[in-house]
């Protein structure tokens, strides 16, 4: 009963969150977006914002052609409970989030009752990554214990298919996407969603599926692509055994774990080398990758491990709160100044958030350091990234702007009771 518990207060806060917007009960959206709290106000803050494209609660995605791009957003917390140092359930002392989905204009089409939302993804052979249009959704009871009873839902990042909470976990490579199931491991078109390839547990030699390593640990002692082979884990009474699938040939086989270690460790081919920055004693920065090589002032002396994002140069001091911007060869971008600042990674550019202490709202800027827009925050907030939008976050709430308006397209609260009063009720 406590998952079923969980859910519903993850459909009461959305519903108390989303009151006195309604939308028709089908794939067309409401003609107008109204604000989530109209006929429940928050007595201090910003109004929340935002709209729902179904009027009953959605527990798992509803395919539709006409959502267009979805993002992950947050709308409720809950207090995991996690192993204590004599192997009993402790709560944790800080909220973890809950997740659903929402389009670009900020209306919901999944409630937040996922632990987590990520794109699917995985390495080439340079090691870069490679994101496929599919999000993996994580539904897992929050009062159990952490991670037990996860399962896994898939859909398109434009929400045009889903399969529903069917899978213990996945792994996405060229070919698609390896979603394991009860029954065996299917090979999924991360296009339609639809059914490619079928293997059973019996077919791939996997005994005990339930110990298949779909998540935890590192990435390369989980289940991933790497060259042209799926990895399974490792097995045997030493764990001294790599399975994997060649999906082309579509078979399983073992070898030696070390000798799978060293053969994955081939496949890797060189990436393109990075930036090299080195701050001198002279007060001097050099920029370096090759035979290319800039070296100019530093604009800020405090920093003496400066680093390159793409073709940006960032200095920032945390302890002092001081930063600075500049670009490989040192032109000034956003000039040494006091306050907080975040690089952000949004689909579509890379922009710069400012905050001056102890004010709460964040000014935007452009790769190029032009203003932008000021997005409008809570004391103690932090921005980041949902898809092509910007997430400003706080203690009990997150509002997600887009970067080239700072228009506001979702604004919502939490509820941040403390659930250790009756943790162990089963109602």
């Amino acid at each position: 009963m406590k998952k079923k518990r969980m859910v519903i207060l993850a459909w009461a806060l959305a519903a108390g969150l989303l009151a006195g917007c309604t939308a028709p009960a089908s794939s067309q959206p409401p003609e107008e977006s109204k604000s989530i709290l109209e006929e429940a106000p928050v007595e201090e803050g910003l109004s929340p914002v935002g709209s729902r494209w179904y009027e009953e609660p959605v527990e798992e995605v509803i395919p539709s052609p006409d959502y267009g791009e979805l993002v992950p957003y947050v709308g409720a917390v809950y207090y995991q409970m996690l192993p204590g140092e004599n192997g009993e359930q402790v709560q944790d002392t800080a909220p973890s989030s809950l997740f659903g989905l929402m389009t670009l204009e900020g209306q919901v089409v999944l409630d937040p009752v996922c632990t987590g939302i990520y794109p699917a993804q995985y390495r080439d052979r340079t090691g870069e990554l490679v994101v496929l249009p599919v999000w993996e959704l994580f539904q897992a009871d929050p009062e159990a214990a952490f991670g037990e009873g996860e399962r896994m839902a898939l859909c398109a990042k434009d929400g045009s298919w889903s399969t529903g909470f069917l899978y213990d976990g996945a792994a996405a490579s060229p070919m698609g996407l390896f979603a394991g199931g009860t029954e065996g491991m299917f090979l999924l078109d991360p296009e339609t969603g639809g059914v490619q390839t079928f293997w059973s547990w019996e077919e791939l030699g996997v005994q005990s599926p339930e110990q298949i390593p779909w998540t935890g640990g590192d990435v390369d002692s989980t289940v991933h692509w790497a060259g042209d082979l799926l990895y399974l884990g490792t097995w045997g009474e030493n764990w001294d055994t790599a399975l994997l699938l060649d999906p082309e040939e579509g078979t399983a086989f073992t070898m030696p774990a070390q000798e799978w270690y060293e053969q994955e460790a081939s496949y890797l081919l060189p990436g393109e080398e990075g930036w090299r920055v080195e701050a001198a004693a002279d007060g001097t920065v050099t920029v370096s990758r090759g035979e290319e090589s800039y070296t100019f002032p530093t604009p800020l002396s405090e920093d003496p491990y400066p680093y390159a994002r793409e073709d940006r140069v960032i200095f920032q001091d945390r302890a002092l709160g001081r930063f600075a911007v500049t670009t490989l060869e040192g032109r000034t971008i956003l000039p040494a100044q006091d306050g907080e600042m975040s690089v952000l990674a949004c689909e579509g550019g890379f922009y710069f958030a400012v905050r001056s202490a102890p004010e709460a709202d964040w000014a935007l800027y452009s790769w190029d350091g032009q203003p932008l827009a000021t997005l409008l925050g809570e004391t103690g907030s932090w921005c980041g990234e949902a898809g092509p939008l910007v997430r400003v976050s706080w203690e009990d709430g997150v509002a997600y702007y887009r970067p080239e308006t700072g228009e506001c397209v979702f604004r919502t609260y939490f509820a941040l009771e403390n659930q250790t009063e009756g943790a162990g009720e089963d109602a």
